[in-house]
């Protein structure tokens, strides 16, 4: 019933959507695993927009799950099935999804496990009227998580991956696999880790799980180390950490890929603010490796503790570094404000703001060889929540984006009737200003009402 603040992401990694249905966040932790993930719930109920602005959602006809602990051991099982849904820009099949997990617990809040996911896809037809054929993918892993040492101040998880898909019938676990180990310590003044995990160029993992990226068959280091110093709760000063990073990726025959080295010095002061400075410099050598870029930046960010009547955070970012949209290399300021009030203790304000501002120099060009374009992106949000009582309240959102002009605003009214069954009724509209216009796209009233049943 919640909507999806809009992102805009500098990096490789995918977009990656926090859940929010209640469904799905209930007992997630006995679908958690190690190191990938393998059940990322978002993929299930997927909303395609067309052209236009509009939307149609690829609703879920009916899911099922069962959690629960039996001594040492915690198993979870789930499924779901999906009606498609088809825009003029994708099509999404009409799919029956599945998720089987098993753990022993080891040691005091580690464990060994086995997880299996599935889907099995219809043949669906796009607007043009290309038939797009049915398929089958599974994914299976084994995992593990283990503390050891007295205070469990070591810490050892591990991961395997292989999967299976039917529209690449001659995949074999050598071409279809994913591998991963950590080994962390957590003392009183120093933290560490050291992590290694490969993936395959054909390795795919998106169908019912989540990858920061994929088509790239990698090899991964990555190194850490933390430093941390108290001086007590009336200090001026009260902990500060010193932390560096470093980040080595390899292609699959280790010829360079990426590599990034990060410093970062973080602080709480007595009154309970965090704030921190960090910097980084790397190399990529996936858009050109005969001239790989090289890149750096700097940023700040300040929290203020999230309690009382202002809370929020800011951060400033500043950098020389690819811009994987456009594939031209460039300077990047970004900077975010989000904050919240709450006057009396029923009413919320809140709200957040993001800027980012492109600029190339003039000899540069993008992936397509014409001159990179200097741009900037504003995306914006703000939101009341009003507790009229325990069980009736009201909340009020908007959002804005100028790297899709696009505009969303939502009234909502929930009313909790029986405990734990609620009641929601929502009004939302779209609206696109591409043209100058602000001209409605989409609108509609939602009822969704739930009912928990215990016995």
């Amino acid at each position: 019933i919640d909507l999806d603040p809009d992102q805009y992401v500098v990096g490789r990694d995918q977009v990656y959507l926090s859940e929010t249905r209640p469904f799905f966040l209930e007992n997630s932790n006995f679908f958690a695993t190690s190191y990938l993930t393998m059940f990322y719930s978002r993929r299930i109920g997927k909303r395609l927009y067309d052209t236009s602005g509009l939307y149609e959602d690829s609703e879920i006809i009916a899911g099922g799950r069962l959690t629960g602990k039996a001594d040492r051991f915690g198993y979870g099982a789930f499924y779901a099935h999906t009606d498609e849904a088809v825009s003029d820009m994708a099509a999404e099949p009409e799919s029956d999804w599945g998720v089987a997990r098993l753990t022993y617990d080891v040691t005091p809040g580690g464990y060994v496990g086995l997880i299996g996911s599935g889907r099995l896809a219809r043949s669906v037809e796009t607007r043009d009227g290309t038939a797009l054929p049915a398929y089958d993918y599974a994914a299976y892993a084994t995992d593990f998580d283990l503390y050891l040492g007295e205070r469990g101040e070591w810490n050892v998880l591990g991961m395997g991956v292989t999967d299976y898909d039917s529209r690449n019938p001659e995949g074999t676990i050598e071409d279809l696999h994913a591998l991963g180990l950590k080994v962390g310590y957590t003392g009183e003044v120093v933290d560490t880790s050291l992590s290694y995990d490969q993936f395959t160029e054909d390795f795919n993992l998106d169908e019912t799980g989540y990858m920061w990226t994929r088509g790239l068959g990698l090899r991964n280091f990555s190194y850490h180390l933390r430093f941390r110093f108290n001086f007590g709760s009336e200090a001026a000063l009260r902990s500060l950490w010193l932390t560096g990073n470093a980040d080595v990726h390899r292609g699959w025959d280790w010829e360079p890929a990426m590599d990034q080295y990060g410093l970062e010095l973080s602080s709480m002061l007595q009154s309970g603010w965090l704030m921190g400075v960090e910097s980084a410099y790397g190399h990529d050598w996936l858009l050109d490796p005969e001239s790989p870029v090289e890149y750096y930046y700097g940023l700040f960010w300040v929290n203020t503790p999230w309690a009382g009547m202002f809370t929020g955070n800011a951060f400033a970012f500043y950098g020389s570094l690819p811009d994987y949209t456009t594939g031209a290399e460039g300077d990047l300021l970004m900077a975010s404000l989000e904050g919240s009030f709450r006057p009396v203790s029923p009413l919320q304000f809140s709200g957040r703001v993001e800027y980012y501002d492109w600029s190339f120099p003039a000899d540069t060009t993008d992936y397509w060889g014409q001159p990179a374009r200097d741009y900037d992106i504003v995306i914006w949000l703000a939101s009341l929540s009003y507790l009229f009582t325990r069980e009736l309240y009201l909340r009020l959102f908007a959002q804005g984006s100028s790297q899709n002009d696009l505009y969303a605003l939502r009234a909502l009214v929930g009313a909790e009737y029986l405990p734990d069954s609620n009641i929601y009724l929502a009004y939302e509209q779209w609206r696109d200003d591409s043209s100058g216009d602000f001209r409605l796209v989409n609108q509609g009233v939602f009822l969704k009402a739930e009912y928990f049943l215990q016995f």
